[in-house]
């Protein structure tokens, strides 16, 4: 063999293996050169592990938080800037009662100031919420600039509708008092405040007082007036109810909705003459509202005029939504028609059509109730009487439907 194809030779079966080696050693260098990073990834999943079960397992809520604690400071004695340890630390500070580690991690760099700092205020907010420390809640948001960011006032709604949902109205009461008293800059936080108020805690003076400002802020939308002098008419100040609800039609002069309003309020200031005429001349222009026809209709029953109630309401059905709550209310106001008539099975018509479309509604419950009662159907009325019993009727319709029940029963 000649000393060129020996070379060859040589070159062909050494270079590989050669390759080879570097390449092993080169990935050996790397595993070699990221094992400490790799340990402490490894060691961050493990606190996280254990910082999710103190989260979650009250009974062994403060051993988990100690292991992890223990986890978070081994890794920041090797990596001292590792965010998502600091943020574990703070965390677990907080649950095992060291409150002054938790705000010294939060307060300082490389936390402070960075959103992964913000999110971590955030969740000891949380924690303190959790065991009913608003107080300190408020405290983490302000130093996390929470609450001076747009739309805090609908951060603080949305956690308090979280606490009622879960069972914890006394906290979400608590928090909606915070929420009023922060300074919002949007019509639409001092919105959802409001209907919060008024459609969970049932807290009308609270909700007028958000739509107030709403309409400071957005004058010409009828549609947030109109729900002003709703909650207006809900509070008893009937003045207000009128003028807001007057100011929503001006901007809007087909709102039927703002027209209804001020026929209500009007009858129940005793002033019914006066919203009888107002509805009528509101329907020469508009003559196809269901809701003004039905409202016109239900004065005229009350009058006596029968025949001119059931005009009006029959109109009014031509127009209605089909399974509304307005139609199973004209449907009811038909049977009263009828009654006043002297034709009680045409009335228990109606009535049924109303207790088809709502049949949670106690009050047609009754009133069907009432009909078959006069028409001596003894198991249809105990029936439908049990149905209402049911619903978690007031005390004066139970007392009603024992009276009625009582009169059937005698012999």
């Amino acid at each position: 063999m000649t000393k060129s194809r020996k070379g060859n030779f040589q070159r062909c079966l050494v270079e590989p293996i050669v390759r080879r080696w570097i390449a092993c050693a080169a990935l050996l260098g790397m595993l070699l050169w990221q094992l400490p990073a790799l340990g402490r990834t490894l060691a961050i999943n493990i606190g996280k592990h254990y910082q999710s079960a103190a989260s979650l397992n009250v009974s062994r809520r403060e051993v988990d938080a100690r292991l992890a604690l223990k986890i978070f400071q081994s890794v920041l004695e090797k990596d001292p800037l590792q965010l998502s340890a600091l943020n574990g630390l703070a965390q677990m500070s907080f649950i095992t009662g060291d409150l002054k580690t938790t705000k010294k991690v939060l307060g300082e760099a490389p936390m402070a100031g960075t959103r992964r700092g913000l999110l971590s205020w955030q969740g000891v907010a949380k924690l303190a919420l959790d065991q009913g420390n608003i107080d300190l809640a408020l405290e983490c948001w302000e130093q996390g600039g929470v609450l001076f960011q747009p739309g805090s006032l609908a951060v603080v709604t949305r956690i308090a509708n979280t606490f009622w949902d879960n069972g914890n109205p006394e906290l979400a009461q608590r928090l909606y008092l915070v929420a009023l008293g922060l300074q919002g800059k949007r019509a639409e936080d001092y919105r959802s405040l409001g209907n919060v108020f008024e459609t969970r805690s049932g807290d009308y003076l609270s909700a007028s007082r958000m739509f107030e400002k709403v309409v400071q802020l957005e004058p010409n939308s009828a549609v947030d007036w109109q729900h002003l002098a709703r909650l207006y008419e809900k509070t008893g100040q009937w003045d207000e109810a009128l003028e807001a609800a007057a100011t929503a039609l001006s901007l809007q002069p087909n709102f039927d909705t703002a027209m209804y309003e001020i026929g209500l309020v009007l009858s129940v200031q005793g002033r019914q003459d006066e919203a009888v005429s107002k509805l009528e001349n509101y329907l020469k222009i508009y003559p196809h509202s269901p809701a003004v026809l039905t409202l016109l209709g239900s004065f005229y029953l009350q009058e006596g005029q029968s025949s001119r109630a059931e005009d009006s309401l029959n109109k009014a059905l031509q127009f209605v939504s089909k399974g509304s709550m307005l139609e199973a209310w004209i449907q009811s106001l038909l049977g009263k028609v009828a009654l006043q008539n002297g034709d009680y099975p045409l009335a228990a018509q109606w009535v049924e059509r109303a207790v088809e479309v709502t049949p949670e509604n106690v009050s047609y419950l009754i009133q069907l109730g009432d009909l078959y009662t006069l028409m001596h159907q003894t198991n249809k009325a105990r029936g439908i009487y049990q149905q209402a019993m049911n619903m978690s009727p007031t005390s004066a319709q139970i007392a009603h439907i024992q009276q009625q029940l009582n009169k059937l029963n005698s012999p």
